[in-house]
């Protein structure tokens, strides 16, 4: 759906999930707290070596290019306090209390046992078969 103080136009596009197994990082200083159309500078942080990449701003963990990101500690399943878009879907989780809030910082990244991407269009995915190219 596009909207600009209403709705102006409603596009169908079919979706098809993304297989990922393996991981980098890339830094994004820009901010993106709304759904945008043009949104190269974040597409354009896979240089294409890696599935999908873990976004750090600021020396903290985001999410992703698609999706809001979760860690499992052993105990529980945490999720960036500041996410560059705070998804539906992580909201709903962090407000039933399923997921905890906490910053992470990259070098953390490697303490964690699992990995979950969550959005609308996939919900809540724990990666299987994973692993994280530290660039």
């Amino acid at each position: 759906m596009i909207y600009f103080e209403g709705v102006v136009d409603i596009i169908y596009t079919p979706y098809t999930p993304k297989v990922i197994r393996k991981l980098g990082f890339a830094r994004c200083e820009k901010r993106y707290q709304y759904k945008y159309l043009q949104r190269d500078y974040i597409d354009n942080l896979n240089s294409g070596s890696v599935d999908e990449v873990i976004i750090i701003q600021n020396g903290f963990v985001t999410d992703t290019t698609i999706a809001n990101i979760a860690f499992f500690d052993g105990k529980e399943w945490i999720t960036p306090a500041t996410p560059l878009l705070g998804g539906t879907t992580r909201q709903r989780l962090v407000d039933n209390g399923f997921l905890h809030l906490a910053n992470i910082k990259k070098d953390d990244v490697k303490n964690f046992q699992s990995i979950a991407l969550m959005n609308a269009m996939i919900g809540f995915c724990e990666l299987k078969d994973f692993i994280i190219k530290d660039e």
